[in-house]
């Protein structure tokens, strides 16, 4: 795949997968865009303008070779979540704590549906692009099964609480250090936990596995901790 292919390939996803970000909102807490003074079409400029330069920063760094490893990991992480919440901020006028947040949350969303997704598909390793047919199950993986994927995970927490937990705790803004640095440190957690156990990723299989579990344990120990937060809140009044 050529350069600015690459980047155009990127994007369509990143594009694609925040307007499920979007929808999402939409349908959760009711959130709408709230365009500023030069309106939709200012606020469609400056969003396409953010994406387009994180598109393009993603085709360097794939061209250049730096995906793969842990360092890659953290770099697409923190980045994706850095724009998303630029995104946010353009699209919906919140405070950058309140985007960052969000933001980290559907990185972990996506990382936790594009494992899936590619455990499904049992895939062996990374995508040789430039292989036709490789090229076309990435396109299916990411484009379909992968915000599916979301759609369901998100319905499913809906349907157990989980989600109304999360979006009563960004209303109140009742943000504690810990819970800002929990969220905003995920691949460190991913990590860590990796190393600890060892995991071998040229095994994808059970790297994927891993990393799926680590994403449930975290949504585990969240709903948890603000389930303990809120029932100290009630004894102290």
């Amino acid at each position: 795949m050529g350069f600015w292919e690459i980047v155009f390939g990127n994007l369509i996803l990143y594009t694609e997968s925040l307007l499920v970000c979007a929808l999402i909102l939409a349908w959760g807490p009711g959130k709408k865009p709230r365009p500023g003074r030069g309106g939709i079409p200012c606020m469609a400029l400056v969003t396409l303008g953010i994406s387009a330069l994180h598109s393009l920063f993603g085709a360097v760094c794939y061209t250049q070779g730096w995906a793969g490893n842990w360092i890659a990991v953290f770099v697409s992480f923190f980045s994706t979540a850095l724009t998303t919440a630029f995104c946010f901020c353009v699209i919906y006028r919140e405070s950058m704590k309140t985007c960052w947040i969000l933001a980290s949350a559907f990185s972990l969303l996506g990382d936790f549906s594009s494992n899936l997704a590619a455990l499904c598909m049992i895939s062996n390793g990374p995508y040789n692009l430039a292989v036709w047919k490789e090229r076309v199950v990435y396109l299916i993986m990411m484009h379909v099964i992968t915000p599916l994927i979301e759609v369901i995970f998100v319905l499913l927490l809906q349907k157990l609480g989980i989600l109304r937990v999360f979006w009563d705790w960004l209303t109140q803004k009742e943000f504690r250090l810990v819970s800002v640095l929990a969220f905003s440190l995920y691949p460190v957690w991913e990590y860590g936990i990796f190393t600890f156990l060892h995991v071998n990723q040229s095994q994808w299989g059970e790297a994927y596995s891993v990393c799926i579990l680590v994403s449930v344990c975290f949504v585990a120990l969240f709903v948890i901790g603000r389930q303990k937060e809120l029932q100290r809140k009630q004894i102290a009044v």
